[in-house]
């Protein structure tokens, strides 16, 4: 486990310039659309506001994860590419990515309502799936299915790394967010941008399994 999580620090404190590069401007994009689409939908209404919110942000979010993929994959091969590339490369696995998503998302929280720890087991199974979609262009349920397949004997090394980095992150982006004043656009869209490179430590640390299991490590 330590392992894993040094060659994760390791990866994002070495390419963090090219991570900001890309996340800055596509999380700022994906903010301020979805907050103009909550503005133009939900009026005055904050429950709607928030509910539109939310579901512009998952639609949005393959585009965002399926460029940040692509350039890991690249980094992680010493291949230059340039930002615009990378949404262009999201913007065509858009598709597969939103119904991988949807289905191991409906999974998870199935397993969630079944007092948590299944949700996390599932989860943890299911990792794989979005990079099998978007690196190796395998259709939704191949890709869930392969997961499923390639993480049985490492499940619970997933488990307890995403478990113990999502708390750190969690506490960090709490930590940061509580100095942030008031919920003005300004604030709203920071909020993201913080939120997304925070974030995106885990998308590496899964992607670091992917790349193990694919390769049988």
């Amino acid at each position: 486990m330590n392992v894993i999580l040094s060659d994760v620090f390791f990866f994002y404190r070495q390419h963090f310039s090219r991570l900001i590069a890309y996340i800055i401007p596509v999380s700022m994009f994906i903010s301020l659309v979805s907050l103009g689409i909550a503005e133009l939908t939900a009026g005055d209404d904050p429950t709607q506001h928030l509910k539109v919110l939310v579901v512009s942000n998952f639609l949005f979010n393959p585009l965002y994860l399926g460029g940040l993929t692509y350039l890991l994959f690249n980094l992680s091969n010493n291949r230059s590419v340039s930002q615009g590339n990378c949404l262009i490369y999201g913007a065509y696995r858009w598709m597969p990515v939103l119904a991988v998503s949807i289905v191991y998302g409906m999974l998870t929280a199935v397993g969630l309502f079944l007092f948590i720890f299944p949700g996390i087991w599932i989860f943890s199974r299911f990792i794989l799936a979005p990079f099998l979609v978007i690196l190796d262009k395998a259709s939704p349920l191949d890709a869930l299915k392969e997961s499923y397949e390639k993480t049985a004997n490492d499940v619970w090394i997933i488990m307890g790394t995403t478990t113990l980095l999502f708390l750190g992150l969690l506490m960090i982006q709490h930590l940061v967010l509580s100095l942030l004043p008031g919920t003005s656009v300004l604030v709203t869209v920071i909020t993201s941008i913080i939120g997304d490179i925070l974030w995106s430590i885990l998308t590496i640390l899964w992607f670091r399994f992917y790349d193990l299991l694919k390769n049988g490590n």
